[in-house]
């Protein structure tokens, strides 16, 4: 699994590096994050977590008003739930790779792409209670005392967002989990986030393709 996603980072370098008008940036975003359960025809959707997002960006000119926009982030997922008075948390910590695709009027750009996530480390917290450490090794319906999810998450995002002719830029953007990351049968588990954020690309404003 980690092969996929560090052959898709090379060859998404690859492509920005043989463009000359491609721009690099670095970005930070605040996120609210959920996931989704289902198992015997019941769902239950918990409470939003506040996380974070930390990443690099590049902007490849395709066309004058278009571009490939993908990013390499590190991302806190992961949700909350309160039931009679005792707050459970679940931390769960990403390596992700959006590949958006993206139009420029100006300096708006709104666009959509996929998404592909590898889970590195969580936590699961609840009040009065030991933290238990959730592994990324797919092992279904484990009987330690750990919890276990599969670490491949894909999915997709949409993002919006303005440049400034300085290089600095802010952006909104969904991304939703389309893979059931439970390895137990019977049990679907899918995560989604909403995030906002600010980054600079070290050249300026992104210049389109002519």
């Amino acid at each position: 699994m980690k092969k996929i996603i560090l052959a898709s980072f090379f060859s998404v370098a690859a492509v920005s590096l043989v463009n000359a008008q491609t721009s690099f940036g670095i970005h930070v975003d605040g996120v609210s994050s959920n996931m989704q359960y289902k198992a015997s025809g019941f769902t239950m959707k918990p409470d939003s977590k506040i996380g974070w997002k930390v990443g690099a960006v590049a902007n490849v000119p395709l066309a004058s008003t278009f571009s490939f926009m993908p990013q390499l982030n590190v991302v806190s997922k992961g949700a909350k739930m309160t039931s009679n008075g005792t707050t459970s948390t679940v931390n769960l910590t990403y390596v992700e790779l959006p590949l958006n695709f993206v139009y420029t009027s100006g300096g708006f750009f709104g666009g959509v792409g996929p998404n592909i996530a590898y889970g590195v480390a969580g936590k699961q917290k609840q009040d009065g209670e030991p933290d238990v450490t959730v592994k990324f090794d797919g092992k279904a319906n484990g009987s330690d005392a750990n919890a276990h999810l599969k670490a491949l998450d894909f999915g997709g995002q949409a993002i919006a967002g303005y440049k400034l002719q300085s290089g600095l830029f802010f952006n909104v953007h969904y991304n939703l989990g389309f893979s059931n990351i439970s390895p137990d049968d019977g049990m679907t588990v899918k995560n989604s986030y909403f995030g906002f954020g600010v980054g600079y690309f070290f050249s300026g404003a992104p210049k389109a393709a002519k």
